[in-house]
């Protein structure tokens, strides 16, 4: 876990990553907030980064937690 980057997380990046998995997919997600499917993708690869590791596994039609 790089602690600097922590740091650096704002929280509309951890309110879109509850919202990710609130909704089931990006595609959900993106419809019910607005967020774009790409702003998404980049959230999701900077808090990976942060934490140091996956955070979901890509299923045919969500995401799962892991």
């Amino acid at each position: 876990m790089n602690r600097d980057k922590l740091r650096q997380i704002d929280l509309d990046k951890l309110q879109n990553f509850y919202s990710l998995f609130r909704e089931g997919s990006i595609s959900m997600a993106s419809a019910v907030t607005g967020v774009s499917r790409r702003t998404y993708y980049h959230d999701l690869s900077v808090l990976e980064e942060a934490f140091g590791t996956k955070l979901y596994l890509s299923g045919k039609k969500n995401f799962v937690l892991t």
